[in-house]
């Protein structure tokens, strides 16, 4: 098996105790493509992404991951735990994370463009951070210097409406878009 596709969206019967989704993940380490979804699941939350993301440290070969976990009880506690797995996927070309209406701050927002860094071989890159009141311009001073050091990225969407993102903020982001003329960056305030 290479890809897997997991949707656990609207199921509010499912707990937040899944600590064997990491264990059945860190099995499959052929796996080169993971997509995660769990929107409109309140009882999803941080234990759940935490043991999603001790899996993924051992899928070396992940080329692709799509993280959507909107409108659940994921915190920058579930967020920093994926950020602490990204700098070991070196093979990483796509990546996507969906926080959308989540209590996510600068804090957990900000942890994954730090790790983001480490892979060089990203080229494509989807964030959703709509309807997140605790990310600000701390998070758009991280993304900024990203798209600027970023080698290898050619396609960047960033959407982030209804944030705390002031216009100081939404002023550093479109001067980093000029930047760097290779990254198709499709901004979404």
């Amino acid at each position: 098996m290479t890809e897997l596709s997991l949707d656990f969206s609207c199921v509010e019967t499912l707990g937040d105790e899944c600590e064997c989704l990491g264990e059945a993940l860190a099995c499959l380490k052929s796996l080169t493509e993971v997509e995660f979804k769990v929107y409109e699941s309140q009882s999803i939350g941080n234990r759940t992404i935490s043991a999603l993301a001790k899996g993924l440290r051992s899928c070396g070969l992940l080329t692709n991951i799509r993280i959507i976990v909107a409108n659940t009880d994921v915190t920058d506690v579930g967020v920093i735990a994926i950020a602490e797995v990204l700098p070991a996927l070196t093979n990483l070309t796509e990546f996507g994370l969906a926080l959308d209406g989540t209590s996510v701050s600068d804090e957990g927002a900000s942890s994954i463009f730090d790790s983001l860094y480490y892979l060089g071989n990203l080229f494509r890159l989807i964030v959703s951070f709509d309807e997140c009141q605790g990310i600000g311009d701390v998070t758009t001073k991280k993304i900024a210097d990203f798209m600027i050091n970023a080698e290898k990225l050619e396609y960047f969407v960033l959407r982030a409406e209804f944030t705390s993102i002031m216009e100081e903020g939404r002023e550093i982001l479109y001067e980093a878009k000029d930047e760097p003329p290779s990254i198709a960056f499709d901004l979404n305030l």
